[in-house]
Order: structure tokens, then sequence, then C-alpha cells
């Protein structure tokens, strides 16, 4: 098998460097050449690398002055024998199965770069930051836009694997900050193709005191303006339809370099600041997409008066996260109320009874587009008894006042389902209420949903507000999805009809085709919900790969946003990913709704509400989900797992409240 040469820059991460050298030397391939480069480093990790080398004859150490990270990486690229190269940070962290899968990657699709998706851990806390829906190799002209645009591609060195000829004639800018975003565009150019790995298998430490990526000095802002204006240079001309793209990465940086040079007047940077400040007059209102109106606005506050932009900017800081949020959404939904024409206009045609859903998503959830998906389907099984005319989210405000005169009193509004009642997700529990006020005439009609008000003063706060404005209408009926909503619903909004149905998706059953499933797919959320820390992902998948070959992870939160015309298409692809395993690990509400639709074994994991803990009360009967309350509980099931094929997802157990919800909209 090739020989993989894994560089390890090493400098002051003596709290986490064992850590990354234990991860690596442990790794499921054995072929390893293992480069630890000590560039200098003051503290004890001189010491311990030379330790490394003694307890392990693939270990090799370069102790060399400093000379930062990528004076460091080209010293272990120039001894480096390996046929292929991989680079880890020595504060970071990989999966056991790295490299294997990396190299496997390049093997079997014959490609010169293999990436993954990784996790961004900071203390207890992670984030997966998916690059695909599902393994795929991309042509190298979709690799580089993804770059470009900073979508799925990254530039980051370390959560790929290299051939080595690619670095014959490159290398890593000495003396210079963001190096990865200077060099991993020029190896792109010389392939063809890459291949895309869905599980994340790298940890990348952030917000770490002393890192670089967490010191943004004046010289690491005019490294950026240099490093994308070379980058423009290079690539314009290959692909033409990036260059509103580079250039705004150029104009930003120019911009906060401007604003820090106004602010610091660092003499030694008085030629760059000219140099800039003549670029940014040149380019600042010439016309981009790319470029924020609050960038612009920046710079020209910052050069009238750098004193009243630092007024501003404190006054910003000191409103609150949450009440920034509240204002942006209520500043665009003015300003689509008074510049988009948003509305269907086969309503004024139809003589069928009309049904109008709104809120639905198209944002990059898709437990909440297979909510979308379903409402759908039930009610085109309806027509022609009535006829359905959706919504987005974005868009629900600005059609309001169209809706409101076309809709007669015979036709039914229509609000997605979901977990968004409660004072979590303000934003959209304030747009249900201007939906529910628009119209006091029609019937209204709250898919499936979960409630949430936390137990503090602003949750009884905005509980009493949701009171007053459901309550006011005659003739609202409120589906909930489990029984604790339900009882809280039947209690609070007792001036509503309250009735309970199963959530929408479990109207679906996917189970049929059937299909091979090996291993195990870890689907753990991230957000304000999700409770699990980066140790109790780290214990489950040390545990599953005892008893499975391959542990995969994934999300039902995707990389990109789902517009209507794409949410088939990607649902139908996480479901089989769901469906291709022996097991689900998730704390996603969806997650194991997937799981039940397609009757994939299953381990659910509490979060921080109820609604996992819910949905498998509701789905009890089936043996293939087990709920779990602990990751110790998890464990157990996973060593003592045992798969048995003969029970399948039945949807007719849920018939009854289906078509109960079906009637709302026929019986009208």
């Amino acid at each position: 098998m090739p020989l993989v040469s894994i560089v390890v820059p090493v400098y002051k991460v003596e709290s986490y460097l064992e850590k990354c050298i234990t991860s690596i030397i442990n790794q499921t391939y054995n072929d390893l050449e293992i480069i630890l480069v000590d560039d200098g480093s003051p503290d004890s990790c001189p010491s311990m690398c030379d330790k490394y080398l003694l307890q392990d004859n693939r270990i090799r150490v370069i102790h060399k002055n400093n000379g930062g990270l990528s004076d460091a990486r080209n010293a272990g690229i120039e001894i480096a024998k390996g046929e292929y190269i991989c680079f880890v940070d020595s504060d970071d962290w990989v999966s056991l199965d790295m490299v294997e899968r990396l190299l496997k990657a390049c093997l079997d699709n014959n490609v010169y770069i293999a990436t993954c998706s990784y996790y961004e851990v900071s203390g207890e806390k992670f984030k997966l930051n998916s690059i695909c829906n599902g393994d795929k190799i991309v042509s190298i002209d979709d690799a580089l836009c993804e770059l470009i645009e900073a979508k799925t591609f990254k530039d980051f060195a370390c959560n790929k694997i290299y051939n080595r000829h690619l670095f014959d004639e490159i290398r890593y800018p000495k003396g210079r900050n963001l190096e990865d975003i200077a060099t991993t565009y020029k190896l792109f150019l010389k392939v063809n193709k890459i291949a895309m790995i869905e599980t994340a298998l790298y940890y990348y430490r952030i917000n770490r005191l002393g890192s670089i990526t967490t010191e943004i000095s004046l010289k690491t802002v005019a490294d950026a303006f240099d490093v994308h204006k070379k980058r423009y240079d290079e690539i314009k001309n290959k692909m033409p339809r990036l260059e509103d793209r580079l250039l705004s990465y150029i104009l930003i940086a120019a911009i906060t370099f401007y604003i820090r040079y106004r602010e610091t007047e660092e003499t030694i940077y008085i030629e760059k600041f000219k140099e800039i400040e003549a670029y940014i007059k040149n380019n600042c209102y010439r016309p981009n997409k790319y470029v924020r109106r609050a960038d612009v606005l920046k710079y020209n506050v910052a050069k009238i008066n750098i004193y009243l932009y630092k007024s501003i900017s404190k006054l910003y800081k000191k409103i609150k996260k949450s009440k920034v949020r509240t204002i942006y959404f209520d500043l665009r939904r003015i300003y689509l109320s008074n510049k988009t024409k948003y509305y269907n206009q086969d309503v004024l045609n139809t003589k069928n009874k009309k049904v109008v859903l709104f809120g639905l998503p198209e944002h990059n959830n898709l437990g909440d587009h297979a909510i979308k998906y379903a409402e759908e389907k039930l009610i085109s099984q309806l027509y022609p008894k009535c006829q359905l005319f959706e919504v987005s989210e974005e868009l629900t405000d600005a059609s309001l006042k169209f809706y409101k005169k076309f809709l007669s009193d015979s036709d039914i509004v229509a609000l997605t389902g979901g977990g968004d009642i409660g004072s979590q997700y303000l934003y959209i529990e304030h747009r249900r209420q201007r939906v529910i006020k628009a119209f006091p005439r029609q019937k209204i009609v709250i898919f499936p949903q979960t409630i949430f008000f936390t137990n503090d003063s602003r949750g009884k706060k905005e509980l009493a507000r949701s009171k007053s404005v459901y309550s006011a209408h005659k003739n609202l009926t409120m589906y909930l999805r489990e029984n604790k909503s339900y009882d809280f619903a039947k209690k609070e909004f007792c001036n509503n009809i309250i009735k309970f149905c199963p959530d929408i998706v479990l109207s679906l059953n996917m189970t049929i085709p059937h299909i091979h499933r090996d291993g195990v797919l870890i689907c753990l959320r991230s957000d304000l919900e999700g409770k699990n820390t980066i140790d109790n992902l780290e214990k489950l998948r040390q545990v599953s790969l005892k008893k499975f070959k391959t542990v995969n992870t994934t999300d039902t939160a995707i990389w990109h946003n789902v517009e209507f015309k794409e949410q088939e298409e990607e649902i139908k692809n996480k479901l089989k990913n769901f469906k291709k395993h022996s097991l689900v690990i998730t704390d996603r509400l969806h997650g194991v709704i997937f799981c039940a639709i397609t009757s994939t074994p299953c381990i659910a994991l509490s979060n921080y509400n109820h609604k996992v803990k819910g949905i498998c009360e509701l789905l009890s009967r089936y043996k293939f989900i087990k709920y779990a309350n602990s990751i110790e509980t998890a464990t157990k099931i996973i060593e003592n797992y045992s798969y048995d094929e003969k029970q399948e997802y039945n949807v007719a157990i849920f018939d009854k409240y289906y078509n109960e919800l079906r009637k709302e909209f026929i019986s009208w």
C-alpha cells in the first residue's frame, strides 16, 4: 500500500499535542510516515516530540528555528517520502480511520485530492461542517467554484489528502498569514477532479488562546488583501464567472484594513494604506452582488469620521444579539412587503377551494423540508376539492396583503408544522402570529407542532403574547405532534381547537425498496437544541468502531439552503443515506423519524427538550427504535446490538389521525 506522510507543525501546543499525536499513531492505516516539525517551540513540545520519536519508528522529528506555520509545513514537505501527504495542525486531532478513508477515496476514484467534512470544536461544544450530502466526485471547475464561493470546499489544508507530486512546484508562502488561501487553489488547479467524503474525520479546534486564527492583526488583514489579489490575477482568466466573487474578497479585506489603520495609525503600514485606499476608491462603487452594502457603509462612515464609526460600532455591540436578529427580520419584512410582489396568479382564476400554506422553508434543515413535502402530498391528494398554494417563509409577510384581499371566507389558511411554537424561535413565532391576525374570517389550521416556552420571564411573556393572538381567532385548529405539547396546549390555549396528530412526515413510508445495510451513521445536532458534547461524540464513534467496520457522520441540517425545486431530491438522498446503514444514532427528531419511515434501526438520544422522547413514546411499538436518556445507555445498546429485519414501519397505525387532518380541508 502507498506510504502516506503526515506533516504536523508543532508550536506552543503542549496542552494539546498528546491528543493530536495519539490520534495519528493509532490510525487504522499503518503505512505512515509521521513528521513532527518543532518550529522552535519555547515550551515542552520539543521534548514531547523526542519522546514520541522513541516510541514509534514511523515518527521523524525536525527541530528548527521558528519560521511560522508555512515554513514548518514546507520543512515537512521537503523530507516527506510518502506518495501521499496529509497535514494535521498540532492543536487538532483526527478520527482513527481518517487516512484510510481519504486514501481509499483517492485510489478507488483515481483522483489526486480527497477531502472530508470536519467538526469545529470549542471547549465541549462542536459543530459539524458538512461539505456534501453523500460522498461524491466533482470536476475541478465545480470544485473551484465551491472553493471560491466558500460553500462546500474550504481552503483548509488539513481535512484533505494530496498526491505528493502536486507539491513539486508549490510551497506555502513563508512569513504570511492565510497561507491556506494562498495555496489550496493552486493545488486544485493541478487536478481534474476531487473526491468528497460526507463523514467528518477531522476535529478543528477554534477559539484557542494564542491560535493564529484568533489573532486578527493589521498584518493579517494586509496579507488577506495581497493573497486575494494574487488569487484573483491567477484565476480570473480561467474562470471569468468567478470574477465578481474574487473581487469581493479583495474589497472586503481592503475595507477592513482601511478601518483598522484609521483606528491605529500604525505608521509602518502607511504605504500599504495608500495602496489600499486607492484600490477602494477605484472599486468600491462598481456593481457587485457579493459586496454587502453594510461594508461599503462602514467604509463611508470611517472615511468621514473614524470616531463616529467607533461610536456606532460600540452601540451595535451593546445591543443583544437576539435583539439584532429581531430587528433584522423586521427590516427584512418591511423591505419585502414594499418591494416584492410574490403570489400565485392562479389564485385569481381557480374556482376550487383554496388552501394557502404559509411559512414554508427555504433554509438548510431537511427535517423542515420533509414536513413541507409531506404536507404537500396530503393536501394535493384532496384536489380538486381544494387547491394548494404555497408561500415561502421569507415571502410570507410580503404576500399577506394580496391573499387577504382575494381569499374568500370558505378558503383555508394553513401554517406549516415543525417544532417552533414557543420562545426559542421568536422570529418564526411572531411571523405566525401576523398570519393569524391577517385572516380573522378564514379557518386556520396549524399542522402538527411541538410547543416549548422557556420557564423564565421571557418565556412567560411570549406565552402570554401567543395566547392572546391565538385565542382571539374564532376558528383556529392547532395540531400537536406529541403528548407533552398536546397537554400543554389543552391547558394554555383552551379557546382554540386542540387536536393530536403525529408529525406529518410519519405519513410517508419509504421502506421500499430494500437496500443493503452496513455500518453506523451518527447524526447529532450542534445547535441550540443539542446537549451532547464532543466527548460524547467521540465515545459514540469509538464504541461503534469496535462493533462495526465503518462509522459515518451526517446531519439533517445540510451545508446549503434548499430551494423548493431541490427539495425532493435532497430529502430522498438523505433518506437513502440513513437507509443504507445498519444503525443510526441521533438526537434529531427527524433523524428518528427518517429511521422510522425507512425501517432503519435507531438509537434515539435525548435532547434538551421533550421532542425526541415524545416521538419515541409514539413509536414505542417498533423495537428497532430504542430511546437512550444518556450516553452510557447508548453505548450499552451499541455493545449489545443485534439487528432484526422482521419488523417494518406501517403508516396505517396513524391513519385515523391523518384522515382527521384531511377532513379539516374538505369539510369546511
